[in-house]
Parts: structure tokens; C-alpha cells; sequence
């Protein structure tokens, strides 16, 4: 149990260490810096797993690793997955989704080009970028964020909570404008 504590600790920290290097750094997210900080880390969740008592002070008996050198290769691990399948992923969705996509229908067609419009209409196997689109806004409406008035749409109370949350969060991450 100490193994998944201390990782979660450490990833914690590593979270708003990226942020704030984000936030200091003018380029906006970078794969490479989040790597490099996550490898810094790693010293501090040696030490931090060594400098503590195996029982944290509070773990039962029955929740302590043996023998410890287990508990500290098991807190690496976490600690690598809940970066690599975590905070990485995050930061990388939130920056390349849409691209990620686009290289994806790029590499199904076989080594052809695509143009502009081909991409458009076969994106996400062939259901286009208007499909998209559309399920991005049926999810909005269901989640009761906006409401569709004829052609138009209008945010809701709700809607406008969550949006003014979101351009905090984007001007706190430093992300450019829409």
C-alpha cells in the first residue's frame, strides 16, 4: 500500500510541476519536458519511499509489501503508469486529439495522399468531419450545456458554468485562444 501512496503522492507533485512549467514556459505543452520531469521525479520518489517508515505510520500489517525492495520497484511502476497512461495522455489528448486522428485516416490510406476534403469526409472511417461534429454537439445538448434554438445553439446556465470554468483552466495552463 505504501508503493501506491507514495507514487500517488509523487505523481501529484509532478502534475502541478508540469503545469507550472507550462505555465512559465511560452511554447505550451512538450512531450519532451513532461518526459524529462517525470525522470527528475524519479529521485524524489526514491527518497521520499526511503526517507519514510515502511508503515507510513497508519498501514496495517497486512498491507505492508515484503519484502520492501518490492514496495519501492512496485511504486516506480505506479508511478510510471499513472504517467504514462495518465498525465501524459491527458496533456496529449487535450493538445493533439483532432491530429491524432487525421494522421490516423492518413495512415489507412495506404501511402496515398489525401486532400483537404478527403480527410474531411473520411474522417473517423468515413464518418466525416461533420459527424463529428455532430456527436460532439448531441453530447453537449444531452449534458444539458447548451440548447439547440433552430440552427443555432445557446449555452445554458450550466453550459456557461462550465465554460467559464474551462477558459479559466485554459488561461491558468496558458493555451492559446481559441
Amino acid at each position: 500500500m505504501k508503493a501506491i501512496i507514495v507514487a500517488a503522492l509523487v505523481t501529484v507533485a509532478l502534475a502541478i510541476g508540469v503545469t507550472v512549467a507550462f505555465r512559465l514556459t511560452s511554447r505550451g505543452p512538450s512531450v519532451g519536458l513532461m518526459v524529462k520531469m517525470f525522470g527528475a521525479f524519479v529521485p524524489m520518489l526514491i527518497l521520499v519511499w526511503s526517507l519514510t517508515p515502511v508503515d507510513l505510520g497508519f498501514l496495517a500489517p497486512e498491507l505492508l509489501a515484503d519484502p520492501p525492495w518490492f514496495d519501492l520497484a512496485a511504486s516506480l511502476f505506479f508511478y510510471a503508469a499513472a504517467f504514462a497512461g495518465g498525465l501524459l495522455q491527458l496533456y496529449n489528448l487535450a493538445d493533439r486529439g483532432l491530429s491524432l486522428r487525421i494522421l490516423a485516416e492518413l495512415a489507412a490510406s495506404t501511402g496515398r495522399a489525401l486532400t483537404v476534403e478527403e480527410i474531411a469526409s473520411n474522417y473517423s472511417g468515413g464518418r466525416g468531419l461533420a459527424w463529428m461534429y455532430d456527436k460532439r454537439v448531441a453530447g453537449l445538448v444531452a449534458q444539458r450545456l447548451v440548447v439547440a434554438d433552430g440552427e443555432a445553439l445557446c449555452l445554458t446556465d450550466r453550459g456557461r458554468r462550465w465554460a467559464a470554468r474551462c477558459d479559466r483552466l485554459r488561461r491558468f495552463l496558458r493555451l492559446p485562444a481559441p
